[in-house]
């Protein structure tokens, strides 16, 4: 006779796990707020999964720090603070720079810069357009380009969850005008950098602009 409870086990990792990742994107994409609680009667009927799976999901997202429990409230989203917004841009620093002085040492580099060139130019239109959004998109593909090629699957998981919850935590920055001619100035030095100078030099060009990064969403606070 065989035995239903691996089948069970196995169907019920996999609702967890479509669970927490259409939440973690919820929450990421900004769906769900900071301080909203989640429900598990709620989710679980509209998971159409019974509220272990809704549970197991929480889980994994407490531990992503998307969500925290409070004592006779349940489980809510996490709020954004100064003093989380500073540990993800602490992190995503470390991740970047580390990243990128990997990539000014490899061979995909002259490649990837007439790549990241044309990258650049479009986000100085989107700039000339008043495209915001452009510019976000053109921009998250900029930095993606320094891991695609040049690091393993753990460093760009780590890094695209820790500047995604950064963009999360800090949507009321969204970069203005200024922010951007700054951001640009910051990237035709990482490419600079990365023509004529040294790895450590482009790792220096990407911190100082994460730097910038930090400082205006301090001011927009």
């Amino acid at each position: 006779m065989v035995t239903q409870a691996p089948r069970r086990a196995k169907k019920s990792s996999a609702q967890h796990e479509k669970v927490y990742e259409v939440l973690r994107s919820d929450i990421l994409e900004g769906r769900f707020v900071g301080g909203e609680k989640l429900v598990e009667l709620d989710l679980a009927a509209r998971f159409k999964v019974s509220r272990t799976p809704i549970r197991e999901a929480f889980y994994k997202l407490e531990r992503d720090g998307l969500v925290k429990r409070t004592v006779n409230v349940g489980v809510i989203v996490a709020k954004a603070s100064p003093q989380s917004i500073g540990n993800h841009l602490e992190m995503l620093t470390l991740l970047e720079t580390f990243a990128v002085a990997r990539w000014a040492e490899s061979e995909h580099l002259l490649e990837d810069l007439d790549d990241l060139t044309v990258l650049q130019d479009g986000m100085k239109q989107a700039l000339q357009d008043k495209d915001v959004e452009t510019f976000e998109t053109l921009n998250r593909q900029f930095h993606a380009r320094f891991l695609e090629r040049n690091a393993n699957d753990y460093l760009r998981t780590l890094v695209d969850m820790t500047r995604e919850r950064l963009f999360n935590l800090s949507l009321e920055s969204f970069p203005s005008a200024l922010h951007i001619e700054q951001y640009l100035i910051d990237h035709d030095q990482i490419l600079q950098s990365a023509r004529t100078g040294t790895p450590q030099d482009v790792a220096d060009a990407m911190r100082r602009h994460l730097g910038h990064v930090g400082v205006n969403i301090a001011r927009a606070r």
